[in-house]
């Protein structure tokens, strides 16, 4: 499962209660797995050899990574004015949800800290591309991380008071199976417990990878190399409305 893509139907609680108003992202209410796909790889082909014959192949392959877990889904929720008892005084239902969506291998209780990942940070101190890349055994692969995430330009992330716009290491997944212009995808760091977050931009009911609508699609960072392969990596997902 943790190498194959998944889709999930996310409903959303935002919540404001007479003391205090919550700005930062927050956790999900509810986070339901739809399904689970994962690509064929078919089977093996031949060429019939002959003694002494020298033949030369023009061969071609397609194999499934082992550095990104994909995520894609909708999202459904409302806006809730609540005491500390979840009573509601009253509620708003959001249809057409804007803003970001992250997912992060650890729970993030401070968002106040965030920054963009930085590739060249000091590795002593901070992760940086190099550890990131330790982390995931992908230095040096074709799928690793800054080859994936190799732009800056991006649209605007919000995270709490701060926004990241065309500075951050940056992604966009795909639209009907090719290239897209849209669902931003950014890579984020809280540098106080030393978490990598992947944030991507909500596009509500935006033709997705398949071809289908879908709010939100994103990669994350999971180590499916060796004897890693077999394991798996729990993320946590969060919500920020604009």
């Amino acid at each position: 499962m943790n190498r194959s893509i998944v889709l999930a139907t996310i409903l959303v609680l935002a919540f404001v209660s007479s003391i205090f108003v919550i700005a930062d992202p927050v956790p999900f209410h509810d986070l339901t797995e739809q399904g689970d796909y994962r690509r064929s790889l078919g089977s093996a082909q031949s060429n019939n050899a002959y003694a002494g014959n020298t033949t030369e192949l023009s061969a071609n392959f397609t194999s499934i990574t082992k550095t990104w877990q994909g995520y894609f889904g909708n999202i459904t929720g409302k806006i809730v004015l609540d005491d500390a008892n979840n009573m509601s005084m009253y509620d708003w239902d959001v249809t057409n949800p804007t803003g970001n969506i992250f997912a992060a291998n650890e729970t993030i209780s401070d968002w106040s800290s965030i920054q963009c990942f930085n590739f060249t940070a000091n590795g002593t101190v901070d992760i940086n591309l190099s550890k990131y890349e330790q982390i995931l055994d992908c230095a040096g692969d074709a799928d690793g991380v800054n080859e994936t995430f190799s732009t800056t330009t991006h649209a605007t992330i919000y995270v709490g008071s701060q926004t990241f716009t065309n500075e951050c290491p940056a992604t966009k997944t795909y639209v009907n199976d090719g290239a897209s212009t849209s669902f931003d995808e950014v890579l984020l760091y809280e540098p106080n417990n030393d978490i990598v977050v992947y944030a991507a931009v909500i596009y509500n009911d935006n033709t997705g990878f398949d071809n289908t609508p879908t709010d939100f699609q994103m990669l994350v960072g999971e180590n499916g190399h060796g004897s890693a392969a077999s394991s798996t990596t729990p993320y946590y997902f969060y919500i920020e409305l604009t």
